[in-house]
């Protein structure tokens, strides 16, 4: 969990221990650093990420496994869950009110448009874009609204014109 995410909390005047759940895009240092300052929180993850959350998080477990295509509710507003396998094995991405939660699955350029995350910085780099080109196949196939798009650490961009050219994108060089 970010520092970034903390101020969130406080700005949204939550006292930590009121969190109740967290949903893991996946489990690196960065994200998940700051879990033992949500002591009464519920982690929700894909199972396959369990290693990384074992590596990074002090002990802390996945509380509640979600797979993919599952729809959660909490109170009045529901979660879709997109498996997102490239950054780690368990990554995942989620839309809720119309906002498309990538995690680290991918970042926006200085022009708005959407990349994967630096090679490096993923366990399997094809499997990003795979999962990016899945992703976008599946809103439309699915109907589903997307009004923002929100990786972790680039801002986000409006609608979801950004995903739909990235995947048009890699379709045009698979066939070249």
């Amino acid at each position: 969990m970010t520092k970034r995410s903390l101020l969130l909390i406080a700005w949204l005047c939550l006292a930590c221990a009121d969190v109740t759940h967290v949903l893991l895009t996946h489990a690196h240092r960065d994200h998940v650093g700051g879990l033992g300052f949500l002591p009464n929180a519920k982690v929700l993850g894909l199972a396959e990420e369990q290693p990384n959350l074992d590596e990074h998080a002090n002990g802390r477990r996945i509380d509640q496994a979600i797979v993919d295509g599952e729809v959660l509710t909490f109170g009045e507003h529901e979660v879709r869950v997109f498996s997102m396998p490239g950054h780690t094995p368990g990554s995942a991405a989620f839309l809720v009110g119309g906002a498309l939660v990538l995690g680290d699955n991918a970042l926006l350029t200085g022009d708005g448009t959407l990349a994967p995350v630096p090679e490096r910085n993923s366990e399997d780099p094809a499997g990003v874009v795979t999962s990016l080109v899945r992703l976008e196949d599946r809103l439309v196939s699915d109907d589903l609204e997307v009004r923002w798009i929100v990786p972790a650490h680039s801002g986000g961009v409006e609608g979801r014109k950004a995903l739909t050219d990235y995947a048009e994108h890699q379709r045009a060089a698979r066939l070249r």
